[in-house]
């Protein structure tokens, strides 16, 4: 709908300025045909501009683990000292 509407804007503008200036004429068109797609423009960003946010832990890992599993308690544990280390890393 907005496409067809710009399309006759532009022809009105083209009568309207052979009507001003006669040697316009070379202008004149029937028809005015126009690619449109329907695919965004891949815009390249600059990874340098780009802020990596980064939150403090509130985590403070003193939890009890009570995983029965051999495989999801370490992984517990793995976590564990995932905040532990983390908190030690932090700067204040």
């Amino acid at each position: 709908m907005e496409f067809n509407y710009k399309s006759n804007l532009i022809k009105s503008i083209l009568k309207k300025l052979i009507e001003i200036n006669p040697k316009c004429i070379f202008m004149q068109s029937s028809q005015i045909k126009a690619f449109v797609t329907n695919k965004k423009e891949l815009i390249e960003i600059d990874d340098s501009k780009q802020k990596k946010l980064v939150y403090k832990e509130r985590a403070s890992g003193d939890f009890e683990n009570r995983a029965k599993d051999k495989n999801l308690r370490k992984i517990i544990e793995e976590i564990r000292f995932a905040i532990k280390n983390s908190e030690e890393n932090e700067p204040n």
